[in-house]
């Protein structure tokens, strides 16, 4: 990636996410962009505008939460930074790609690109998805006991990302088959989803 713009998405847009709550803070991004990057590599992508992408995936969330994706994709398309490294056509790409990417939608992503980062947004890796609903949880319902946590999370991860659950994989990945297999096999153990919990909790 040209210099100046890997030195203007760090100094720029990265530091937007410092605002944003800790399931979508810096770690988020960090990890979003380097699964995204991963599956570039796999699918013959290009590099830098999966990049480009994953940054700008949850900018939107600074106008509101429902529509982030949205606001996202028409701030990515408002940047004049981007119009001295990418074409028009590139640009609407990227755009289109980043308002692709919510779990909780029912249209397939437009492009490749949409569905890399789609995929790599859903962190699915079982340690992460139960940490970010751990602290969720802990922010938005307070008077809820540690047991009671735990259970949200687990709900939640069964209603999101078990057998049944509503968000879809768009790429075939080893990487993705393994984590849900393994995640997969803790929803089914309450007791050693239960003890993933207690030991995120004490990190």
């Amino acid at each position: 990636m040209n210099q100046e713009l890997s030195r203007y998405l760090k100094e720029t847009i990265l530091p937007k996410y410092d605002q944003f709550d800790e399931g979508h803070n810096r770690t988020h991004v960090d990890n979003v962009t380097r699964t995204a990057l991963n599956l570039a590599e796999e699918y013959g992508a290009d590099k830098d505008l999966v990049e480009v992408i994953a940054v700008y995936h949850d900018v939107g969330l600074a106008w509101g939460r429902e529509e982030h994706h949205l606001f996202s994709g028409k701030f990515l398309r408002n940047d004049s930074t981007l119009r001295k490294y990418f074409s028009p056509e590139q640009i609407e790409l990227m755009a289109q790609a980043v308002e692709d990417h919510r779990g909780s939608s029912e249209t397939e992503p437009r492009s490749l690109y949409g569905k890399i980062v789609a995929d790599a947004d859903r962190e699915y890796t079982p340690e992460r998805l139960i940490d970010r609903s751990l602290r969720y949880g802990r922010k938005h319902y307070p008077s809820l006991t540690t047991e009671q946590q735990y259970q949200r999370v687990l709900e939640h991860c069964k209603n999101k990302y078990g057998p049944d659950g509503y968000v879809q994989f768009y790429l075939k990945s080893v990487n993705t088959d393994r984590e849900m297999s393994r995640l997969h096999a803790l929803l089914l153990d309450r007791d050693a989803f239960f003890e993933l919990c207690r030991k995120l909790d004490e990190k």
